[in-house]
């Protein structure tokens, strides 16, 4: 996995899972992983450090709010 992971005190870095990616957090961005395929990519969503995502979604903030939005495309998710 390219990148370095040097702030969490552990060797691995942290992951979260969504489906069939898995996404690692690292100091300059977090990366994705296709678990079937092992393709590798990196997601602007999700902010480096610890990921946390589930059912496709993460938070987003800025300052002191935050909202719900899609990981693939960073809007919020369609009501339904």
């Amino acid at each position: 996995m390219p990148g370095s992971f040097t702030w969490g005190g552990w060797s691995g870095p942290p992951v979260a899972l969504s489906g069939d990616t898995v996404y690692v957090g690292a100091d300059d961005v977090t990366r994705t992983v296709d678990w079937r395929t092992g393709e590798i990519g990196e997601t602007d969503t999700v902010p480096p450090g610890y990921p946390d995502v589930a059912g496709g979604r993460t938070l987003e903030q800025s300052g002191t709010e935050s909202r719900v939005v899609d990981v693939e495309s960073g809007n919020p998710p369609r009501p339904g």
